[in-house]
């Protein structure tokens, strides 16, 4: 089933609607429910504030282990693409 882990929790995407998610840049667009949850738990305990439609998140480096991993699964392939 295609949809998103971030962390230890799964987002399962309804296959009607669209996603994308370029891991080329800071931009990705999922379903507004499946949105919240997922920022919910990059949020989670973190310093982040809203400005102009983005979040924003302090962190101590672009590969900071505080945040969870983001685990894509979609459909046709053989396994997960974890970024």
């Amino acid at each position: 089933m295609p949809g998103v882990v971030v962390g230890n929790i799964e987002i399962p995407l309804n296959v009607t609607l669209h996603a994308i998610f370029d891991t080329g840049t800071s931009l990705t667009y999922i379903p507004t429910v499946e949105y919240l949850v997922a920022i919910a738990e990059v949020k989670k305990n973190k310093f982040c504030y809203n400005d102009q439609g983005f979040v924003y998140c302090r962190c101590s480096s672009t590969s900071d282990p505080s945040y969870p991993t983001f685990t894509l699964y979609f459909i046709g392939t053989d396994g997960p693409l974890a970024f």
